[in-house]
């Protein structure tokens, strides 16, 4: 790259500006997105495919598939409420894109 183009992205980083596309989904979307692929009928099977979900959001199948490998499994909560360790705090770290809540 030339001289003055990693000036000019050097001073719009400086201004807070990152570049790049923003995410098809904000992290709302892709948690419903991710509740809607893990619902299960009676039988087991999924109650959405991956082609209706990405249809209610208005993406692609791919763009579903690349949101929800980014966000963890959801688990249910255990029978006995338990207590974290004092002093322990959890960050959930995942694809390093904006699901850090």
């Amino acid at each position: 790259m030339s001289e003055r183009t990693l000036d000019g992205l050097a001073a719009a980083r400086a201004r807070g500006n990152t570049g790049g596309q923003k995410p098809k989904l904000t992290p709302r979307q892709a948690r419903i997105a991710r509740q809607m692929y893990e619902e299960t009928g009676p039988d087991g099977r999924r109650l959405h495919t991956v082609a209706q979900i990405a249809a209610e959001f208005g993406v692609t199948r791919p763009t579903i598939y690349r949101h929800l490998t980014c966000l963890p499994t959801i688990t249910l909560p255990p029978a006995e409420p338990t207590r974290p360790a004092a002093g322990s705090a959890q960050r959930l770290e995942v694809c390093g894109g904006p699901y850090n809540n």
